[in-house]
């Protein structure tokens, strides 16, 4: 079978969904994958956009164009995914592009791209504790404190995950400073004495990561505005004082 008839029998079953996807680029799509992809992308992408459909069907939503900045990065890398899971993740990325676009940040394609199946898979076990957490304790999601023994037994992230879903701006530290007190006499007048201060930290959720989790899953963050930027910050929100800690400037509590 030549190439253009390959590519229709690939592209027949979401042939209306891509022509509402691309709108006046449908006609393109042919070029596209003669030019960029074969078999093994085609069969991809396929299966990408058949995900999309089903998530717009349960979800009652008319798909609409989705401007090609975002269309094109889209397609082009989700063509390349044959991991089922991360298929999965392409598909809400898309769906939720075709229904509002300012739904999915440019940001999380990059995002994306640099996720493996076991950190997708670890992602999830992620959000899973986050929302079991907030919904036991009353937590907002982000404030959600993640132990690093819990990360790595359950949601299967080692300290290379951990970095790594901290410089993509998924998880973030927050640092907490003790301090001790201990106590003697001078005869009969007791001395307070003050220890050395000790840093420790959990892992929390960023604003950028449910935001993120939310858009792969297809649906709607339903969170305050954020930004969208996977910046690292080590300012928490509150602190009642400030220390230098090598050389970052942390904000946290003293006890």
């Amino acid at each position: 079978m030549s190439d253009a008839g390959e590519i229709a029998k690939a592209v027949s079953p979401i042939s209306d969904l891509v022509g509402k996807l691309f709108g006046p680029m449908a006609d393109e799509l042919g070029q596209y994958f003669g030019d960029k992809v074969r078999a093994f992308r085609q069969r991809n992408l396929t299966s990408v956009l058949e995900g999309t459909q089903k998530i717009l069907d349960g979800q009652a939503t008319e798909a609409g164009p989705i401007p090609p900045r975002l269309l094109l990065p889209l397609v082009e890398s989700a063509s390349l995914e044959d991991d089922s899971l991360l298929q999965d993740m392409w598909s809400g990325l898309i769906a939720n592009a075709s229904s509002t676009t300012e739904a999915v940040s440019p940001a999380f394609i990059e995002t994306l791209k640099q996720l493996g199946p076991d950190d997708a898979r670890s992602l999830m076990h992620v959000r899973g504790l986050v929302e079991d957490s907030s919904q036991k304790y009353n937590l907002e999601r982000f404030n959600v404190p993640l132990n690093r023994h819990t990360l790595r037994y359950e949601a299967e992230l080692d300290d290379a995950g951990l970095e790594t879903f901290e410089r993509l701006g998924l998880l973030r530290r927050e640092y907490d400073v003790s301090q001790s007190e201990g106590m003697y006499f001078e005869g009969n007048q007791p001395i307070t004495v003050q220890g050395d201060p000790e840093i420790d930290y959990c892992w929390q959720i960023t604003r950028y990561g449910l935001r993120f989790y939310s858009a792969c899953a297809g649906n709607r963050y339903d969170g305050p505005p954020i930004d969208t930027t996977p910046a690292f910050r080590l300012d928490t929100e509150c602190c009642s004082r400030r220390i230098t800690c090598g050389a970052w400037r942390i904000s946290c509590h003293w006890r």
